[in-house]
């Protein structure tokens, strides 16, 4: 198992931390219908974040780059993005459009929740536990 590693902002990670569970949220699959694939769990093999990986331009604010969680899954659970989004059908435009957002090489996903037993480290960044 490789470490991976889950990118959340301060505020959402309290809520992940109660929950005890990483919740699979969309993937991506069509710009023009929600949720038209499984949910995933956001995943990369980034661990510093080097790459944006689309994290900065979220809606409420919030700096989704703050909290790092290392988790470890079984390989067979952990699917790279694009190989997966090809499988599902995603449209090859829109596919370049995601890709041009940072990080996309490095982009891993996993159909469902993953537990806090999966979860090896959690470090929050210095400036951004205020």
């Amino acid at each position: 198992m490789e470490p991976l590693y889950h990118y959340t902002s301060v505020e959402r990670w309290l809520m992940i931390e109660e929950s005890g569970y990483l919740r699979p949220t969309e993937s991506n699959l069509s710009q023009t219908r929600e949720h038209a694939g499984p949910d995933v769990v956001w995943l990369t093999t980034d661990p510093v974040g080097a790459n944006g990986h689309g994290l900065g331009a979220t809606l409420d604010g919030t700096d989704k780059t703050a909290v790092r969680i290392t988790v470890e899954l079984p390989a067979g659970q952990v699917h790279n993005w694009k190989d997966w989004a090809i499988r599902r059908g995603i449209d090859r435009q829109w596919l370049a459009r995601l890709s041009k957002s940072g990080g996309s090489s490095t982009w891993r996903v996993v159909e469902g929740p993953v537990t806090r037993e999966f979860w090896t480290d959690v470090h929050v960044r210095a400036d951004a536990a205020g």
